[in-house]
């Protein structure tokens, strides 16, 4: 485990970060990254339709707020696209509503069970010694198992994931998550998600970072 963490979701899904001195009793910050998006899907779907008629967003800002009090970590994540519109809102606090939002879908509730996962998530990313988490995550009126594999090493900064949530016919999100070690920061480089049922395909490319 290294001095400081940062590990981050968001989220498609997915796939989000997190910073803490793990001697601290108190810790709190505020992560701002911004990334350009590019979307594909087949022109005669509606999510085709929805990109060629400019549905589509051209970046998304991921906002994070952090905070560890005596090892119990607080957090907010927000996903915001260029339009000012909430994909994903995260809550640690289970008494607000973490919904997602996809394309041509309704707002989805996320159970509990959903931000359960998502701290497993968060250890696998920051953990090298962990290679792999499951879960179940509730969305909606729908119920996925969720799991991560650690798909490379690249360097020794440098880790790829594997993320997908599926029910009992089909896989509902797949995707793949690039992160990088930078100055004991843990970082999005790439986010790549598969929205199989909407027949849309995503990738995030981060542009910057910023912590206060």
């Amino acid at each position: 485990m290294r001095k400081l963490i940062i590990s981050t979701s968001i989220a498609l899904v997915f796939l989000f970060a997190r910073a803490q001195p793990v001697d601290s009793s108190r810790y709190h910050f505020s992560l701002m990254s911004s990334y350009k998006l590019k979307a594909t899907a087949a022109f005669l779907s509606l999510t085709g339709q929805w990109i060629f008629w400019g549905g589509a967003p051209d970046s998304f800002i991921l906002h994070e707020e952090i905070d560890l009090v005596n090892k119990t970590e607080n957090f907010s994540i927000l996903l915001i696209d260029d339009e000012g519109v909430n994909w994903v809102k995260l809550y640690s606090d289970t008494t607000k509503h973490s919904i997602v939002k996809l394309p041509t879908q309704s707002v989805k509730i996320m159970g509990t069970d959903g931000i359960k996962f998502i701290g497993s998530l968060f250890r696998l990313f920051v953990d090298t010694a962990l290679h792999y988490v499951s879960g179940k995550v509730t969305l909606g009126d729908s119920l996925f198992v969720a799991e991560a594999t650690e798909s490379g090493c690249l360097t020794n900064n440098t880790r790829r994931f594997t993320v997908s949530t599926k029910d009992k016919n089909s896989t509902y999100i797949e995707g793949e998550v690039l992160i990088e070690y930078k100055d004991d920061v843990l970082i999005y480089r790439e986010i790549d998600v598969s929205l199989k049922r909407s027949k849309l395909q995503m990738k995030l490319t981060l542009l910057n970072t910023q912590i206060k």
